[in-house]
């Protein structure tokens, strides 16, 4: 996941779409960050 790159190519399409898969990986992560630190957010 590079950032620089979604910014450059940022059609409103594609931004939505690219956010929504951004933000299920993001959740994805910390939901195992958490459970491994024992944090719930």
């Amino acid at each position: 996941m590079i950032e620089s790159e979604v910014e450059e190519s940022s059609e409103d399409d594609q931004e939505d779409e690219s956010d929504d898969e951004v933000l299920a990986f993001l959740t994805k992560k910390f939901q195992k960050w958490n459970m491994r630190r024992g944090k719930t957010y």
